[in-house]
């Protein structure tokens, strides 16, 4: 169970400290990035792909809900973003090479689960993207 970090400051010592930020667990590896077979829609000027990722602990549980954070090569917008468990929400970054948000796992802790992330974004001139890294971690 996490517990948030106390500390306090005292002007006779000159120690430096580190504070974790509490996030959460990060049991998820990034595993990369497919294409649709309809990778580029015309008409809708938007690209769809997966972004797959793998649970990599042993005994860990997932919480429901789970923070995202995806890296393109170019700047994009989320035009949709889903899985097969659930939805996404608080959708942030649009415009920039780095989006983020919440999603619902709705995994247990079975080691070397899979997950996928279906994906529809635009770019700017309609710019081929690709996803070059994510991470997933624990709400906790």
């Amino acid at each position: 169970m996490y517990e948030k970090p106390m500390f306090f400051e005292t002007d006779d010592l000159a120690e430096g400290i580190y504070l974790s930020s509490g996030a959460g667990d990060t049991c998820w590896q990034y595993q990369g990035w497919r294409p649709d077979d309809n990778f580029f829609v015309e008409g809708v000027d938007e690209y769809r792909f997966r972004v797959d990722f793998k649970h990599i602990e042993v005994n860990h549980y997932n919480s429901k809900d789970a923070y995202v954070t995806l890296f393109f090569n170019h700047p994009v917008t989320v035009v949709s973003c889903d899985h097969v468990s659930g939805g996404t929400s608080g959708i942030s970054g649009n415009g920039t090479t780095t989006i983020s948000f919440t999603t619902d796992m709705g995994l247990g802790n079975n080691q070397n689960e899979n997950f996928s992330i279906g994906m529809r974004v635009k770019t700017q001139n309609n710019v081929k993207p690709a996803v070059t890294g994510g991470t997933i971690v624990d709400k906790g």
